[in-house]
Parts: C-alpha cells; sequence; structure tokens
C-alpha cells in the first residue's frame, strides 16, 4: 500500500478516504486511489495507485478515447440499402435487395429528430428492475428503409433481400449483457418484452413485445411466483421448426403484483435484421417473392457501385459516444472497436477488432501514455485492468487533446444521469462529478450475498475550491449481503463519497 500525502492534500480529505476505506465492511477488499491536476497530471492523492485492478466498465474511458480521436467526434454511419439488378417498367426488380452493414450500433428508437441520440439513464439492455427502453418506434430506420425502396420504385423483388455484413463478424456475445455482437444492429440486438404478472402465484402471465417480428415465436411456460420471491425469468436457445420458424421457450417466475423489462439478445442479428426488413417491405407493399425465411447474409461483397436505394445517415459520432458511456452499453463499445479497424485500416472480418487495438495503441504512444499498469482485451469491461494511475494518466492526457470537450460531453453526472443518477443524489458534490462507472458483481448463494469482484469510477471533478482534478477510484472483492443501492456501504455510494470528499475538500 503506498500513499502521498503531501501539502497538496488537505487533513479533512485523508480523514474523509480513510473513514472510508478502514470502515470493517471492506476486510477482505482492496482499495485503489489516483487524484491528480487535470493539467499536467502532478499527483495529489494516491493509495495503491500503482496495483493493478479489475476495471469493469471504466475500461470503456480509452475505448471512446480511441474512437472519438481516431474517427473523429464527427464520424457518421453511412448504412444502405441497395439493389443489384434492373427495376422494369412494372416496379419488379430483377435481383436483390441488399442491406450493407456498416457498424452503426444506434439503428433504433434512440435517434431523435435534432440530430441527436436519445437514452434512458438505466438502459434496456441491462434488464434490471428499473431498465426503461427509449420510447420511440425502435424499427423507425427500418421502415425507412422500405419507404426508401418504395419511392425508387419496387414493388416486387424477384430474388430476395440479404443483409452484408462482411465488415467484420457478428457471431460472439460481448462479456457484460451477452449481447451478439454484430455490424448490423437493430434495437441494439434485442426484442423488448416487458412482463406483468397476475396479483396470486400460480397466474398466467401477460406480455408485451416489441418489436413483434416472426423473427421468433415465443412459447410461455412461465408463471406468477409468490410475492416477493424473486424474478426467474429465463430464455432457451433459438430453435428452429420444421416449417421454417423459430422458437424460444420462456419459464421462470415473476413475483405477483409486478412488472420487469427483459431483454431477449436475439442470436442472428442478421437474420433479425433481415426479417424486420422484409416485413417492412411488405407493409409498404412491396413483394419479397423469397420470402420471410430466405438466406439472411450475402457471401459476396457488394460492389462499390451497387445502385443506392436509400441511405441512412447516423447522428455525428459524439452521440454514439455518448451513449456508450452515458448508460454503459456493452454491445455499442464492442462495434465501435471493430469500426475503428475496418475504417482506419481497411480490416474486415476477424482482424477488425486487432486492427483497432493496434490503432490504440499507437494512439497511446503519440499521446505519451505508457501503457504500465493497463490490460485491454475487450472493449466495454469484461477484461479490462488498470491501475489508478495509469487511469489517472490517460484522463491528463485526454484533458489536453482536442477531444476532451466531447469526451466530458458523454460522461455521467454525478446525481443527475445516466448510471451515476442514483448515487450521491443529495451530496454537495452532486452534479460536480463527471466520470465513467463500472461494475462487475456475482451471486454469491453460500453467503446469501453479492461479491462484487470490481467496482470503478473515474473522471473528473472541479472541486469547490476551483482546482480542475482528475481521479481514478478502484474497490475489487467486496462481498456485502442484499440491500439497497442508496445503503451507504453500498459500492457505488463508497465510491462516490471518496469523489465527494475530493470535490468538498481538495
Amino acid at each position: 500500500m503506498s500513499s502521498d500525502r503531501s501539502s497538496l492534500v488537505s487533513p479533512q480529505f485523508t480523514a474523509a478516504v480513510r473513514e472510508i476505506t478502514e470502515r470493517s465492511v471492506f476486510a477482505g477488499a482492496r482499495f485503489g486511489v489516483a487524484v491528480c491536476e487535470a493539467a499536467g497530471g502532478r499527483p495529489i492523492y494516491q493509495h495503491n495507485a500503482h496495483d493493478i485492478f479489475q476495471a469493469a466498465s471504466t475500461t470503456k474511458i480509452p475505448t471512446v478515447a480511441y474512437a472519438l480521436a481516431l474517427l473523429g467526434r464527427d464520424f457518421r454511419f453511412h448504412t444502405r440499402l441497395v439493389r443489384q439488378g434492373t427495376i422494369d417498367s412494372a416496379g419488379t426488380l430483377q435481383g436483390d435487395l441488399i442491406l450493407v452493414a456498416s457498424g452503426d450500433p444506434n439503428l433504433s428508437g434512440r435517434v431523435a429528430p435534432n440530430d441527436k441520440l436519445d437514452f434512458k439513464d438505466y438502459d434496456h439492455s441491462i434488464g434490471a428492475p428499473k431498465a426503461r427502453a427509449v420510447e420511440r418506434n425502435p424499427l423507425q430506420v427500418i421502415e425507412a428503409f422500405a419507404r426508401g425502396a418504395r419511392e425508387a420504385g419496387i414493388r416486387r423483388i424477384t430474388g430476395t433481400v440479404l443483409v452484408d455484413v462482411s465488415l467484420f463478424p457478428g457471431d460472439f456475445r460481448e462479456l457484460g449483457t451477452l449481447t451478439t455482437v454484430s455490424p448490423i444492429v437493430i434495437n441494439d440486438n434485442l426484442i423488448d418484452i416487458e412482463v406483468t404478472a397476475g396479483e396470486r402465484a400460480g397466474e398466467a402471465l401477460s406480455y408485451r413485445i416489441s418489436p413483434l417480428s416472426g423473427y421468433v415465436r415465443f412459447i410461455d411456460r412461465a408463471t406468477t411466483g409468490e410475492k416477493g420471491s424473486r424474478q426467474t425469468l429465463a430464455f432457451s436457445s433459438e430453435r428452429r421448426e420444421a416449417d421454417g420458424t423459430w422458437s424460444v421457450v420462456i419459464t421462470g417466475t415473476v413475483p405477483a403484483g409486478t412488472t420487469c423489462l427483459l431483454g431477449f439478445g436475439v442470436e442472428s442479428p442478421s437474420r433479425f435484421a433481415r426479417t424486420l426488413l422484409v416485413e417492412a417491405l411488405a407493409t409498404a407493399g412491396i413483394v419479397v417473392e423469397g420470402g420471410l425465411f430466405g438466406p439472411s447474409v450475402t457471401s459476396n461483397a457488394v460492389p462499390a457501385n451497387a445502385e443506392v436505394v436509400f441511405e441512412h445517415v447516423s447522428p455525428p459520432l459524439i452521440e454514439a459516444t455518448k451513449v456508450v458511456l452515458k448508460v454503459s452499453q456493452n454491445l455499442h463499445a464492442e462495434v465501435l472497436m471493430r469500426v475503428i479497424g475496418a475504417t482506419l485500416r481497411g480490416a474486415k472480418g476477424v482482424d477488425a477488432a486487432t486492427a483497432a487495438y493496434e490503432s490504440g495503441l499507437e494512439l497511446l504512444k503519440r499521446w505519451g501514455v505508457d501503457t504500465a499498469g493497463a490490460v485491454q482485451s475487450d472493449a466495454a469491461g469484461g477484461i479490462g485492468y488498470f491501475s489508478p494511475d495509469f487511469m489517472c494518466r490517460l484522463l491528463v492526457r485526454i484533458a489536453a487533446s482536442d477531444i476532451h470537450e466531447a469526451f466530458v460531453y458523454c460522461l455521467p453526472i454525478m446525481g443527475r444521469d445516466g448510471t451515476l443518477r442514483d448515487i450521491q443524489t443529495t451530496s454537495i458534490a452532486a452534479g460536480h462529478v463527471l466520470a465513467k462507472t463500472g461494475t462487475i458483481s456475482y451471486d454469491d448463494p453460500l453467503n446469501k450475498a453479492l461479491f462484487y469482484s470490481a467496482k470503478g469510477l473515474a473522471g473528473y471533478i472541479t472541486t469547490k475550491s476551483g482546482r480542475r482534478t482528475a481521479f481514478a477510484l478502484y474497490l475489487n472483492n467486496y462481498q456485502r449481503g442484499p440491500s439497497s443501492e442508496l445503503d451507504p456501504n453500498h459500492p457505488g455510494q463508497v465510491l462516490g463519497a471518496i469523489a465527494a470528499a475530493v470535490y468538498e475538500h481538495l
């Protein structure tokens, strides 16, 4: 354990940190703290600052820094609907209609009319009681493609509808929410299922599904559980039936008198996108002779000179990175990393992620950020390990770069929004801490407790005295029993309290 209690640190701050970190509930846990001047990086306070900690979603800090610095805050995704073949006088396309995936993670209801992206503080991807989906049509972009096809004069397609996913593979799941990562992303590759229990155990459940489609049929074998019981709903794997349809079985219980929102992560984003587009085309009055259950993807790269039927241009990248940091969107972080590799190095397929990490390392070297104390194996935080010192040094360099304003715009604000919405809401520091949080926890049935292998908080604070600081806080290996998120010993509130001490006493 190391610490720096120089003249830069007030006794009140040291006492406040000790009061928190030396509580008996943290026996066996480990803290890491680094606070430094945001301009220049002079250390202010350190505690285990050079030890490496499991960093959870604070890993998204370097990921977003790579994206903003390498692609630019004004980078936009161009998702094209193209045709191969000619359109005759009757409006028949003699060929295929192809949706060319661009890696845009926001082909969803997030897109707002003012070139912005909306978000809910607790994203629908997390599957927690507070989870909410943006209240806008999740198929608005897909429906725009269908309208564009009709406006281009298409009334019938003799071939089929395909999705070009050659940008990078879409066959693995990110490590947090287990959503399938792919270059085509409709509604975050989720089907939202709002489940309402009955008033008594054993009663049937009611479901509201969005978007409704022929992608999969849900077979309900779940029921209402006892009041106060745990929600135990589970989905089977997707199964193809003899008639070509796909089904998923829902089992488990939902406590009586409650409602929950769950996200079913589709196993094949390309088939999901194709199904939704074929259905939207039908609604627009366009017949696809290939039918709903044809092949989903094209094995051939779409020629650059293919005739564009419709193009969706995303809001600027700063809006996409805002979603990544504000709500800690794992899928989007993984997609953005691969877009970096595909865009900057022309790397496609499995090479896109490797190329992105190479580009990230080159950026850190140009910035003069030594990667001692940094291990990054994914973009979202499932395998991210950093020392508080490294994270502080990175934040200092971001503060000196031309992406600083954009980066700060994306950060959650403690006590105000995003994943920090409920942290230290009554503290005088609320509204003054801009930071990324991160959590990895596991059920501990042996002790009827939760085990937090990682909790992190890192970002910027302009203190009450006007000092601009960068900071990184980590808490690893903390075991605690069930409690409210507002409990002062909840790990989120604990790190928030240390950040509040930085605001108040430094």
